[in-house]
């Protein structure tokens, strides 16, 4: 991607001026479609909201008339991946039902194309991006039902193709997205008062996340891996802790505990995320350790807090 818009806007012109030379030149449309997009993403990023909607806008004709003219798979894709851009930039906006109505098109899109071809990585991870992001509107709306379906649906399209999946990084990504959708899926459980359900469901994604820092302990993604499995570590410790299982909690928090301060001790970019859930954690210890009859070692855990409550608000 292309984060310097004026780079970006002279490789859109480029491109325009090339289409306009060679309409039938379907590569060059392609590449359009993409820089238009690059220039979207730069000016958003830029608060150039206005400039940000035209590109996307333009983007998203460009591949509508490919998608219409080829009804290749790779045109499809593309436009699916255009809904999805325009949904997240007019939901920065609040115009939350044209957003949703977005979603809806990318959704219909990828399901054609996982109806076709169900091993097909990149639509299946867009796809069950696309249902888990769908889920969470919902449950937000209180649609608790549909939100439980989408998760579901999101959560079963990745278990089908890890299963019939032996290429390693897209184990992995399936792996992690699946991890990442049943931790969505129990916070909605816990909230309809499901508890054992949201248990079981955080108990398969730390299954999931030690497995992959497991079997890969030099990859890349390693911090960001210990960051989601702290998180998850949290919400487990507590979920356990507000069932007064105490003695069962202490173990999981305290994991949670160290695998987020190992995450923190990696400053290659800001982890305010992980700071929360390290602050989240100790509180939940600390309620953990005083109902265990720990006092002195409860009051340590409210002060490791404090501190890094005070290095959360700098």
């Amino acid at each position: 991607m292309e984060r310097d818009p004026e780079k970006a806007q002279e490789r859109v012109t480029e491109l325009e001026e090339r289409v306009r030379e060679h309409p039938h030149d379907q590569s060059a449309r392609e590449d359009l479609g993409w820089a238009l997009t690059d220039l979207a993403r730069a000016l958003r990023d830029l608060g150039d909201r206005e400039g940000a909607h035209a590109r996307f806008l333009r983007a998203r004709t460009v591949r509508e008339e490919l998608a219409l003219e080829t009804n290749s798979r790779e045109a499809r894709r593309d436009l699916a991946g255009s809904h999805t851009d325009f949904a997240w930039h007019i939901e920065s906006l609040d115009r939350l039902g044209e957003a949703a109505s977005e979603h809806r098109k990318a959704l219909a899109l990828l399901e054609g194309l996982y109806a076709e071809d169900a091993n097909d990585t990149l639509t299946t991870r867009d796809l069950a991006a696309t249902l888990r992001h769908l889920a969470s509107n919902a449950r937000d709306a209180e649609r608790n039902a549909e939100a439980q379906d989408l998760y579901r649906r999101a959560s079963a399209c990745l278990e089908r193709l890890m299963e019939a999946t032996l290429e390693t990084e897209d184990r992995i990504d399936l792996a992690y997205d699946l991890a990442w959708t049943k931790r969505r899926e129990a916070s909605l459980l816990e909230k309809l008062g499901r508890s054992a359900e949201a248990e079981a469901r955080l108990r398969e994604a730390v299954a999931l996340l030690y497995g992959l820092l497991g079997e890969h302990p030099a990859h890349e993604d390693r911090v960001r891996w210990l960051g989601k499995l702290g998180d998850v570590l949290q919400c487990l410790g507590s979920l356990l802790e507000k069932a007064d299982r105490f003695a069962e909690a202490e173990p999981v928090l305290g994991q949670a505990a160290g695998v987020l301060e190992m995450t923190l001790q990696d400053e290659s970019e800001p982890r305010k995320f992980e700071l929360g859930d390290l602050v989240d954690t100790l509180r939940s210890l600390e309620l953990v350790l005083h109902n265990l009859g720990r006092g002195a070692d409860a009051r340590s855990m409210r002060q490791r807090a404090k501190v890094l409550e005070k290095r959360l608000r700098s």
